[in-house]
């Protein structure tokens, strides 16, 4: 396990991004599409953020899912987290990503648990 200790919020945010960024770049250099799963909080604000400022990822090779919803909740809802990402970063990226597997919070909770661990194997 690596430890990182920095200053301020902003300064781990952009380190975070920092070490996400060369992931996603080490894997679309070897694959045609990536898959990722990112965090919707407000401790994620900065990583969010620095990543947006990661001009030369290929977004339009991305397939993104989030890791988490309340369920009973709306997409729509202003506490969604599928709402949360596409606000704070799916709609301010300079390309659209390949996919986006938004967690539907009004689903039944097993069917969608199944639905999403298809997407997730492919």
């Amino acid at each position: 396990m690596n430890l990182s200790v920095c200053e301020t919020k902003k300064k781990l945010g952009s380190a975070a991004a920092a070490a996400g960024a060369g992931k996603i770049r080490e894997a679309l250099a070897t694959r045609e599409e990536v898959s990722i799963v990112m965090a919707s909080a407000a401790s994620q604000f900065e990583v969010i953020e620095a990543l947006l400022r990661e001009t030369d990822i290929e977004w339009g090779r991305i397939v993104l899912f989030h890791l988490d919803e309340y369920i009973g909740l709306e997409e729509e809802h202003p506490a969604s987290f599928s709402r949360f990402l596409r606000d704070r970063f799916i709609d301010k990226l300079p390309r659209e990503l390949k996919r986006f597997h938004a967690i539907n919070g009004c689903a039944e909770p097993r069917l969608e648990c199944a639905r999403l661990g298809v997407m997730i194997e492919r």
